[in-house]
């Protein structure tokens, strides 16, 4: 899930034409710390989000700032067991998403509806 402070964040560094890779798990199956939708983004001195934090996240942010080292624009999917490669305890597996910020602008982000609740 997006929340808005990432989202925001992910625009100022657009604004300020920041190298950043957005990581967004896009599908998940058992157990796994993050649903599909969950977002980070990358750059080459800072993180910001998490998509479940761990061994997974390590290799996420390992992945999104080889890409930024080698100029590799190109989106990418990559997927992950989460007990036999990683070692978590959570045994599901996930698929990430890797693309440049520019390409999956932030400002698209679709953010949670938040309900309204009304007095009586």
């Amino acid at each position: 899930m997006i929340d808005r402070a990432l989202r925001e964040h992910a625009i100022a560094w657009q604004g300020r034409a920041v190298a950043a890779i957005v990581v967004e798990v896009i599908a998940a199956r058992g157990s796994v710390p993050r649903a599909a939708g969950t977002r980070m983004i990358v750059s080459a001195y800072e993180s910001v989000g998490t998509i479940g934090g761990g061994h997974l996240e390590l290799k996420a942010i390992t992945v999104a700032r080889a890409m930024l080292e080698r100029g590799d624009r190109s989106p990418r999917e990559q997927h992950f067991a989460l007990g036999p490669s990683l070692g978590q305890c959570c045994g599901g597996a996930v698929t990430l998403a890797f693309a440049p910020l520019h390409v999956a602008s932030a400002s698209s982000w679709q953010l949670p509806v938040v309900p309204v609740r009304t007095q009586r």
